[in-house]
């Protein structure tokens, strides 16, 4: 069966369209796990926080400055622990984004691909039906002036 251009065009853009509802599922799908994790882990820190200055308050009398340095320190590795893991979460699903429409995109230049040379084939098929028409009317007119 043979492909017109409209039929692969019709194709691609289908094509498309499906493939750009699975890119916006999968930015979603992603985006809504990023907020459930990223509100965990706030509310983890949070509950962390409240439960280092309850702490704090009971030994305010006993707490020294270094004390409260290393407390502060403890939370800002915490803070940086989570910010890189939420920018690997980011960059992994990126990646499998970028993957998805380079692999979309390899497979519509070989669709395109077809398409053009399925054209071209169709092209060269009526070239040659249109040649030899031509072909057998000069014969047909050469005749007529023999006859004339």
């Amino acid at each position: 069966m043979v492909m017109t251009m409209d039929d692969t065009l019709s194709m691609l853009k289908s094509m498309l369209l499906e493939n750009n509802s699975l890119i916006r599922m999968d930015l979603e799908a992603s985006m809504k796990v990023l907020k459930l994790e990223l509100d965990s882990n706030l509310k983890a820190m949070r509950q962390d926080m409240q439960a280092e200055r309850r702490e704090q308050l009971r030994e305010m009398h006993t707490v020294t400055r270094e004390e409260l340095e290393a407390n502060n320190h403890k939370l800002a590795l915490a803070m940086a622990d989570n910010n890189q893991r939420v920018f690997d979460y980011i960059q992994l699903n990126n990646q499998k984004i970028f993957d998805f429409i380079e692999r979309n995109n390899r497979a519509i230049s070989l669709l395109i691909a077809d398409a053009v040379k399925t054209g071209n084939d169709q092209i060269r098929y009526e070239l040659g039906a249109l040649r030899d028409e031509t072909e057998r009317q000069e014969r047909e007119l050469n005749h007529l002036k023999r006859r004339i």
